[in-house]
């Protein structure tokens, strides 16, 4: 409980990373425990597997040893919606370790904890990894295309080959999984509001696929109000109602008109970089 609490409360940044860091050094495990911590975290998904994982990871004096314990703790904290935090914690080891090509396995999920964490000469070397090897391993092709739709929302220069004429190859890539339609929605709009605008056939699939499902939106006072704020530069009106208008959920739980509503806001308030994370943050809490 104490460290559930710890990990919400550094989440919500009323305590620091490095504070979370040492609560999760703080807890005893038994000695089974430390002999197999992968199958244990994997059992027991929380914020006990987490530290029992960072704790792993730092008694660990060989960098490629502590890839392992890195990779299922960020893994899964992106199925347990602490993705952030994880990242966060996680991130110092993570450039401790070497961006080389026997670290392929590890370079997927490396290079989506760098560009959510904004650090782009991270990101560029397990980009590189994954370039290397793409033209021989179809895993790692594969890897590649599905992380330079996330490179090109964060601004990465390794997103640059990803253009508006290819939604429609992504679309058919990602249409068989659960959450698709809220995916491509999500990614679309994002992608309409921060890089270029989406043909408007992109958008026919999505149609064709589209479901009525009620949705909680924000009222119209609301709206008015956080507009009317950004729009008069009063940043604190502006991020009130914009995390009233996201609602208990945030980012990642909160549909795409809810979403690129307040981004837009947030811009327009003069909150471009906090933005940008929050579209990230959305995106990759959806699957991208």
């Amino acid at each position: 409980v104490r460290l559930d609490a710890a990990e919400r409360a550094e989440t919500a940044g009323a305590l620091p990373t490095e504070a979370l860091r040492q609560l999760y050094m703080g807890v005893s495990f038994t000695e089974q425990d430390l002999a197999n911590p992968l199958s244990k975290a994997e059992a027991e998904s929380g914020p006990l597997s987490r530290a029992l994982l960072y704790r792993t990871a730092m008694i660990q004096s060989v960098p490629a040893a502590q890839a392992e314990p890195v990779a299922k703790a960020l893994a899964l904290a992106r199925r347990g919606g602490r993705y952030a935090s994880a990242v966060r914690v996680f991130l110092p080891v993570l450039k401790r370790i070497p961006a080389t090509a026997d670290m392929l396995w590890l370079a997927p999920e490396a290079a989506r904890a760098a560009l959510f964490a904004g650090d782009t000469e991270a990101a560029r070397g397990w980009f590189a990894v994954l370039r290397g090897a793409a033209h021989v391993d179809k895993d790692a092709a594969g890897a590649l295309a599905s992380l330079v739709p996330l490179a090109k929302l964060s601004g990465s220069v390794e997103g640059q080959g990803f253009q508006a004429a290819d939604l429609g190859k992504w679309w058919e890539t990602v249409k068989s999984r659960e959450n698709a339609r809220a995916l491509a929605e999500t990614f679309f709009s994002l992608y309409d509001l921060m890089v270029e605008p989406v043909p408007a056939e992109a958008w026919d699939p999505l149609l064709q696929a589209a479901e009525r499902t009620p949705v909680p939106v924000a009222g119209a006072a609301l709206w008015a109000r956080l507009e009317s704020a950004a729009r008069n530069r009063r940043l604190g009106e502006t991020v009130l109602f914009a995390l009233l208008a996201l609602g208990e959920g945030g980012p990642a739980q909160a549909d795409a008109f809810t979403l690129t509503r307040v981004l837009k806001a947030l811009e327009t308030g003069g909150f471009k970089t906090e933005a940008r994370a929050i579209a990230i943050e959305a995106a990759v809490a959806l699957g991208l």
